[in-house]
């Protein structure tokens, strides 16, 4: 089945978009950024460790080709994707890294801090696009859609649904 959704897509453009969802289990999301707490400046980087994810991200007909032709979608991984967005995540655990201060914590504020949530408490801006990571075996399934109304669905080698619209 999977050589006949290749030979649908070696039919369209090469340069033709392809709007990708991404079902993951598995995955770390990394925000770098900065805020102001204590009056001073700070910077950090939140993760969060998500149980599941759906991503979105758009390719070309060519790239989409290339990874169907390639790989195996329990062998996909972050790497596979220039860009990723988070549509939605599940529970997960989160905490913050790489905290560096404009100037010294005092004695009483470093003591305060052990109360506060970074991410939370500080006013925080993302500096940075956020920025995904899953290993193989985590992709459960992706959802394929082109502008000319081809989609489908593929779920670990096989294809749950296919449709063909016709303008």
């Amino acid at each position: 089945m999977k050589e006949k959704i290749i030979d649908q897509l070696k039919e369209m453009s090469q340069d033709e978009p392809v709007y990708i969802t991404l079902n993951v289990n598995n995955i770390t999301e990394f925000r770098p950024q900065i805020g102001s707490l204590f009056n001073k400046k700070v910077s950090f980087e939140v993760v969060v460790i998500s149980d599941f994810a759906t991503l979105e991200t758009e390719l070309t007909v060519l790239k989409v080709l290339d990874l169907l032709e390639k790989k195996e979608l329990v062998d996909y991984v972050s790497s596979d994707f220039a860009v990723l967005d988070i549509a939605s995540t599940g529970p997960g655990d989160r905490k913050c890294i790489n905290i560096k201060w404009e100037t010294h914590l005092t004695e009483s504020e470093l003591i305060e801090m052990k109360n506060i949530d970074l991410d939370a408490d500080s006013s925080p801006e993302q500096i940075e696009s956020t920025k995904v990571s899953f290993d193989r075996n985590s992709v459960t399934n992706m959802s394929i859609e082109c502008e000319n109304g081809y989609r489908e669905t593929i779920g670990y080698g096989q294809v749950y649904e296919i449709k063909k619209i016709i303008y």
